[in-house]
């Protein structure tokens, strides 16, 4: 039998004008693809580049929001996206 496991939404990073959903542990986080790209260069450089077919990181979504997941905890994440977001005047 296959365990099942429950994804959360996080409540402070779900933007519903977000274009991009990141995954860590259970917890999904719908951001601005444009916050990324300007405040980071991992980020630059992994989303700048088209996705293969041996990507495994990006696994579903729509075109407009791919989920992207990382292999990070969520609380590291989140803590990522409150620095990114807070400079830029975002609660």
């Amino acid at each position: 039998m296959d365990s099942e496991f429950s994804v959360a939404q996080d409540e402070s990073f779900w933007y519903d004008d977000g274009d991009l959903v990141l995954q860590a542990e259970t917890t999904q986080f719908k951001v601005h693809r444009f916050m990324l790209i300007r405040e980071s260069e991992f980020f630059k450089a992994m989303l700048s580049l088209p996705a293969t077919d041996g990507d495994k990181a990006i696994v579903e979504g729509t075109e407009s929001a791919p989920l992207l997941v990382l292999d990070v905890t969520a609380s590291s994440l989140a803590g990522l996206l409150r620095l990114i977001y807070l400079r830029w005047g975002e609660n």
